[in-house]
């Protein structure tokens, strides 16, 4: 099914209930995400008082080498356990995102279902999650859509209190060798606003951005 807004060409919005993972690969090559089955581009948002431009980035995995920063938290955080199992919205990770949500002050999100949808793990398609575990307790979460060639990390919450041990890049930095565990090429890592958006608006395009994943992130 495909419901597409009326054409708009700054956002434009359609919605997918499920997408094969070529389709998956089609779609964000091409600057679109989702929450849930609401798929959208946006070449330009206001964030705050600024009009700022999205900019989707691109990891491409074969080139990906973990900075000295990068690999600084990944020793820090080398006790922690990781997993990957299909999307299951449960009580840890609905309290972790409530706490996660307050550090927030602009956009502030009300809850994980309007980032994942009620059915994350298949609607509107494949998503895991890689879970990050201290002991018995869990710390990070990332979400990530799977396609054929390339995955998306659709969202990520980690526990406040251990913030001075850089959990939230804990998982995200982890992320690129398990998308090699899912065969995949390339990894969509972020849409970052940048200023001022003069180019989106004068020819009217969603360039898609190869980034080695180090250049942003830590």
């Amino acid at each position: 099914m495909n419901d597409e807004s009326p054409s708009d060409p700054f956002e434009e919005t359609r919605i997918e209930w499920t997408a094969t993972p070529g389709q998956m690969d089609e779609f964000w090559a091409s600057g679109w995400r989702h929450f849930g089955p609401v798929f959208f581009r946006h070449r330009v948002m206001p964030y705050g008082d600024q009009i700022m431009t999205v900019q989707p980035l691109r990891v491409v995995l074969d080139r990906f080498h973990p900075s000295k920063s990068q690999r600084r938290v990944l020793r820090r955080n080398a006790d922690l356990l990781t997993s990957v199992g299909p999307t299951v919205l449960n009580n840890d990770l609905r309290q972790m995102f409530e706490a996660h949500a307050q550090r927030f002050t602009v956009n502030v999100p009300p809850n994980l279902e309007t980032f994942l949808g009620l059915q994350p793990d298949t609607v509107p398609c494949e998503n895991m999650t890689l879970a990050v575990h201290s002991g018995e307790r869990l710390v990070a979460a990332s979400f990530l859509d799977l396609g054929k060639v390339a995955v998306s990390s659709l969202y990520g919450i980690f526990d406040l209190a251990e913030s001075g041990q850089s959990p939230s890049s804990a998982p995200v930095g982890s992320d690129a060798p398990h998308c090699g565990h899912f065969f995949s090429m390339f990894g969509f890592a972020s849409f970052p606003f940048i200023h001022p958006p003069q180019k989106q608006i004068e020819e009217n395009v969603t360039e898609i951005v190869d980034t080695p994943l180090n250049n942003i992130l830590l």
